[in-house]
């Protein structure tokens, strides 16, 4: 029976890469082109997240949906600063800006303005 430091070091952190591995090949293989679904926020302890999902129909005709982040954003919220976050993400997941059809966000204009600098 494996010990606790066993599973939080080892096991865990495998499951995840195998995890993050197996999407990235079903983005690969399957998202031809998605939408891409974005807004920040700020929670009641005054803390600014950004989030991420990437949306696209799989070669069955089925709806699939990828939370590609949720961050804590400290930066400053301008526009610039949106955008590199988005596009880290992008490249993190190995997805082309091309493949991006729409992007839906609150139409907040500091959003709109990183949505526009892709």
């Amino acid at each position: 029976m494996p010990d606790r430091h066993t599973i939080s070091k080892v096991l865990i952190p495998a499951k995840y890469q195998k995890c993050v591995n197996d999407t990235k090949e079903l983005l690969r293989n399957e998202a031809i082109s998605g939408c891409l679904t974005t807004d920040c926020w700020t929670s009641r302890s005054n803390i600014a997240y950004i989030s991420l999902t990437y949306h696209f129909i799989n070669t069955n005709f089925e709806l699939k949906s990828v939370l590609l982040g949720c961050y804590e954003f400290s930066e400053n919220h301008s526009g610039l600063n949106l955008c590199k976050t988005i596009q880290k993400t992008l490249d993190e997941w190995e997805i082309l800006n091309s493949t991006i059809v729409l992007a839906v966000s609150n139409n907040a204009s500091n959003i709109k303005n990183a949505l526009s600098l892709l």
